[in-house]
């Protein structure tokens, strides 16, 4: 499960989105474009400066090891 929290049309506001892996402190990782992974399950997407449509993957393995 993967949170993006609550927001309004980035073009309207450009506040950070915090983002939270499901479940909390899952050690999983963030990447894309504009994305700050926190090393903990959770990052913060800012969306100041991009354009377009942006990737945004959540990769973590669960206690059996699977990804």
């Amino acid at each position: 499960t993967v949170e993006a929290g609550t927001y309004v049309g980035q073009c309207d506001n450009g506040s950070p989105i915090t983002l939270t892996g499901t479940p909390t402190d899952s050690n999983g990782t963030w990447t894309g474009t504009g994305v700050t992974d926190n090393g903990d399950g959770t990052a913060v997407f800012d969306p100041v400066g991009q354009s377009g449509t942006i990737s945004i993957t959540y990769t973590y393995a669960n206690g059996a090891g699977c990804t």
